[in-house]
């Protein structure tokens, strides 16, 4: 009897520890967590320019990417399939290894075809499994222009709002640094975007924001994309960009955050605390070299100035000791000695007198 009384307690024991223990959520900090609270809101200048790709791609050297003068790649990493199942983009692997031997920044996105919550968090669980064990510069995208999900909606921009959070809040807990890419008829004031003022109002005050808008194929700085380099993080302007090495079009975006500083600054994307940490250290020793080397010109400059001003006393002092003794024994020798030793003791006492000057002046500057 005791050894079963001892045995129900101890089991007991023991499911009070794995509820007490299920109940303390303990979620690793994310980048958010150390304070990233910005918005979608761009610097108002192009820091770096890019290119996305996916499979259709396929054959794409991302090294030609790179001599063609691009920062970053975003890659697709899975996508949702019209039959309403998920799988990985069949070049990321590929894509992802090119662009980290090229030297190239990388981000990611994922076509989303989510019509629910539950759907979503499905998407993002997938896109988590795709990238696991990868870091990235530039944000975790996820890319919501499907018109089969806007009919399924119904185009309520709530429902809609639902679903982008379910996908984001995912991805944002599990470490990285999220974005929602879509077009402007979708999410721009200026297209009267049914997601519009939800992408003022709430999304864009938490998460970035990647613009997509082909009008006229060019920069922002006419009246329909002006705003865009303040207003959002990216911006994607055209889907017919060449590079020789390829031929085909390509779309092309500018950025206009710096991404890679953010992500590693705030320990996003895999990158973690310790290389925030590390971050800083580069950034402060940077700081450091670049006090000393404005030191050390300040030093060399003030060394030159010194030195120069020495030799100008040094001269004049000579100059003037050289005309009082030239004056003092011309009229010395030509009281005593005549015309050719007035001139032959000049130039002897000259010499001996501006050395002499040169020397005190420079006793003089010592002392002081």
């Amino acid at each position: 009897m005791k050894k079963t009384i001892s045995l129900i307690l101890s089991l007991v024991f023991v499911i009070t520890c794995c509820l007490t223990a299920g109940s303390i959520a303990v979620s690793a900090e994310t980048g958010y967590d150390r304070g990233y609270n910005q918005t979608m809101a761009g610097t108002g200048k192009v820091v770096a320019e890019g290119l996305d790709i996916s499979e259709h791609q396929a054959g794409i050297k991302l090294q030609d990417i790179k001599n063609a003068g691009f920062d970053y790649v975003i890659l697709r990493a899975g996508v949702k399939l019209n039959a309403g199942s998920n799988r990985k983009d069949y070049q990321f692997e590929t894509f992802y290894s090119q662009a980290r031997a090229a030297g190239l920044d990388i981000g990611a996105y994922y076509y989303s075809q989510a019509k629910s919550v539950a759907e979503a968090k499905a998407e993002a669980n997938c896109f988590l499994e795709y990238i696991k064990g990868k870091k990235f510069e530039y944000p975790l995208y996820l890319d919501f222009e499907s018109s089969a999900v806007k009919d399924a909606l119904g185009s309520s921009a709530s429902k809609a709002t639902e679903i982008c959070y379910a996908f984001m809040d995912t991805m944002r807990d599990a470490g990285y640094l999220v974005g929602l890419y879509g077009y402007a008829s979708w999410f721009d004031p200026g297209y009267s975007g049914w997601m519009a003022s939800k992408l003022d109002n709430d999304i864009g005050k938490k998460y970035e924001f990647w613009m997509a808008n082909y009008f006229n194929n060019m920069l922002p700085e006419n009246t329909k994309t002006a705003n865009y380099k303040n207003k959002y993080g990216m911006y994607q302007y055209t889907s017919s960009k060449t590079i020789s090495a390829w031929g085909k079009d390509l779309d092309h975006n500018v950025c206009y955050k710096d991404y890679p500083a953010i992500v590693k600054q705030y320990g996003f994307n895999g990158y973690g605390a310790s290389d925030s940490a590390e971050t800083e250290k580069q950034t402060q020793k940077q700081t450091e070299k670049q006090t000393q080397k404005q030191t050390q010109k300040q030093t060399e400059k003030a060394t030159q100035n010194q030195t120069q001003k020495l030799t100008e006393a040094a001269t004049l002092s000579t100059s003037y000791a050289s005309q009082s003794a030239s004056e003092s024994y011309s009229g010395y020798a030509e009281n005593n000695l005549g015309c050719g030793a007035s001139i032959g003791g000049a130039i002897v006492l000259t010499a001996i007198c501006g050395v002499g000057g040169a020397a005190l002046v420079l006793k003089k500057k010592r002392e002081d």
